[in-house]
């Protein structure tokens, strides 16, 4: 491994990690301020009111850490497969706990503003109905650890000294897969309903949805691919770890609105058939790609290239 390009990388990764970082100190340092309240006396210790924005926290910080340390465990781990749990375990940890903090946030500043005294029982139900469940949040969690084994799967290529020349198109296509799913993981987040009374979406967000399901599989598939060579049941594995990803959100997508799906259209049949399009086009996607490049061949370990 080049030390210079894994500091540079590191240096990248920090620049772009640095404001939901910075956020999630705030977070940290405001809750346990105020980790003295006594919810059953309504009794406030002294109180330094952080300012920090939660949209920046949830989830971009988990996602920044996990990125962050997954990628400087790699000289120390030297397995994609090693790095890859535990990034996924930091991301899912912290993200867990980030939220269970924000929704104790909220319950204490519900306490500390308002005009009427709450009984303990009272104050054991809020805290239930604002921690959101993690079954809710699932939807999030897989776009969230695609984006980072993706990231990770893309970075871990390009700091390791290989000793041939790299194939610089299957780099080139994975960052453009990469930087088009983070832009579009930036902006799931502005879907709109058409209907407030119903799930039917606009337009646009039909659209936002389509595009951010599709570049998620192709991720997967090309993080997939980057294991295995195109030959014999090889071949395939990609593709149907493509597919197998969006069926994945697809589920996960029911369970947070509580047993539906957004609706694409009016009419039941186009919706239908637009749900069969984004599941099977990027695993076409991630077949020819993998197919044009002969298989996008691992690099070589760590520990082998530090032996150059």
């Amino acid at each position: 491994m080049h030390k210079w390009r894994f500091y540079v990388i590191t240096l990248l990764i920090l620049t772009a990690a640095a404001y939901p970082l910075w956020n999630l100190a705030g977070l940290l340092l405001h809750y346990y301020d105020i980790r003295r309240i006594e919810f059953g006396r309504l009794w406030a210790g002294w109180v330094c009111w952080i300012w920090y924005d939660v949209t920046m926290i949830i989830p971009f910080a988990a996602v920044s850490a996990a990125i962050l340390l997954g990628f400087l465990l790699t000289p120390m781990l030297k397995n994609r497969l090693a790095i890859f749990a535990v990034a996924t375990g930091i991301f899912v940890g912290l993200e867990l706990y980030v939220s269970q903090i924000a929704a104790r946030l909220d319950l204490t500043n519900l306490l500390l503003t308002s005009r009427r005294g709450f009984t303990p029982a009272e104050i054991a139900v809020l805290s239930l109905d604002m921690a959101i469940a993690w079954t809710v949040r699932m939807h999030y969690y897989v776009f969230s650890i695609i984006f980072i084994l993706s990231v990770l799967n893309l970075l871990y290529w390009l700091a390791i000294n290989k000793e041939s020349k790299p194939n610089k198109r299957n780099i080139v296509i994975q960052s453009i897969v990469v930087v088009s799913y983070a832009l579009a993981y930036i902006f799931v987040r502005t879907m709109q309903h058409a209907d407030p009374d119903t799930l039917l979406l606009t337009g646009w967000s039909v659209l936002n949805a389509a595009i951010c399901f599709a570049l998620a599989a192709i991720a997967a598939g090309l993080c997939a691919a980057s294991f295995t060579r195109f030959k014999g049941f090889g071949k395939y594995i990609p593709s149907i770890l493509s597919v197998s990803s969006i069926l994945v959100l697809y589920a996960a997508r029911y369970v947070m609105l509580g047993g539906n799906l957004y609706l694409y259209h009016e009419n039941a049949v186009i919706t239908i058939f637009l749900r069969i399009l984004i599941t099977a086009t990027p695993a076409i996607i991630v077949f020819y790609l993998h197919k044009k490049s002969g298989g996008f061949t691992p690099p070589p370990s760590p520990r082998s290239s530090s032996s150059q």
